[in-house]
């Protein structure tokens, strides 16, 4: 900005070093023709020179016009750089301004989200205690699983994914000793799969259609526990209330026939079943 305000005071000194060495040129060729040249030669010279003289002032003029104009033109970007430049910097003010009204709530919402997370991380250790747990009451609930009493080894796919397709396959289709033993796998070698809430109910259905009803109910009981808004609960407390009905475990077979009265599934079926408890459970 100082370079522009300036820029007067460079065009005189220009202007004024311009015309001086024009000066200095006539005077030196005037000098010339006087002491080495005819007059006729001499006077031709110094008109041609005045000439020259006239057409470099004009030019000279030219060259000043333009700079004026660009000096004209530098002042009004000087100008408007300037109102910019206070715009901004009452922009700067403002955002100052906010910026200390809310530090406190930023403050505020810091610690709420600290608590939050610390929340979380203590749910989710809750959370993983609960896996580890049943991981070993499934292991408990089939323990008796395997080569018993002779009975052939089942071979199981050791990958994750074709442990749990043969595992439903087995299951879809009624072949129960496999799917009890591939189910029972998949749910104690990976007790955090996304999946473990279906796998617990076809595993309590398989234990149901082999008539091991303490393993059903012990099954069912894992699965009410660990992922009570499954959409399996419903159908895992059926089961549940069928095998407490066959081994005679007439309240927990009342429990579980109870809470499904209020549904669309099982409503029904329910209350028929209390009914047939009412006489066999005198």
């Amino acid at each position: 900005m100082n370079s522009t305000h300036n820029l007067p005071t460079k065009i005189d000194s220009l202007r004024l070093t311009w015309t001086r060495k024009v000066h200095l040129r006539a005077l030196f060729l005037g000098l010339f023709c006087l002491l080495f040249a005819p007059g006729f030669v001499c006077a031709t010279r110094v008109e041609r020179l005045e000439g020259e003289v006239d057409a470099l002032r004009l030019q000279f003029e030219e060259i000043q016009q333009r700079i004026n104009n660009d000096q004209s033109k530098m002042s009004e970007m000087i100008l408007r750089a300037d109102e910019e430049m206070a715009q901004l910097e009452e922009l700067q003010r403002r955002a100052n301004e906010m910026l200390t009204r809310n530090n406190v709530d930023l403050s505020l919402q810091l610690e709420a989200q600290t608590q939050e997370i610390a929340t979380l991380r203590g749910s989710l250790e809750a959370q993983k205690m609960s896996v580890e747990k049943l991981q070993k009451e499934v292991q408990a609930v089939v323990s008796g699983l395997g080569n018993v009493g002779g009975a052939a080894v089942i071979k199981l796919p050791s990958d994750k994914e074709e442990l749990f397709t043969f595992s439903n396959d087995a299951h879809a289709a009624g072949n129960w000793a496999e799917a009890r033993a591939g189910l029972d796998e998949f749910s104690t070698k990976y007790p955090g799969d996304s999946r473990l809430d279906e796998v617990l109910y076809k595993l309590a259905d398989a234990c149901y259609q082999l008539g091991d009803y303490t393993a059903t109910i012990g099954t069912v009981r894992s699965l009410l526990k660990n992922f009570s808004k499954s959409t399996k609960v419903n159908p895992g407390i059926w089961l549940m209330g069928e095998a407490a009905a066959a081994v005679g475990d007439c309240d927990t077979a009342t429990v579980a026939f109870e809470a499904l009265q209020g549904t669309t599934t099982h409503g029904k079926e329910a209350k028929q079943k209390l009914k047939l408890l009412k006489t066999q459970c005198r």
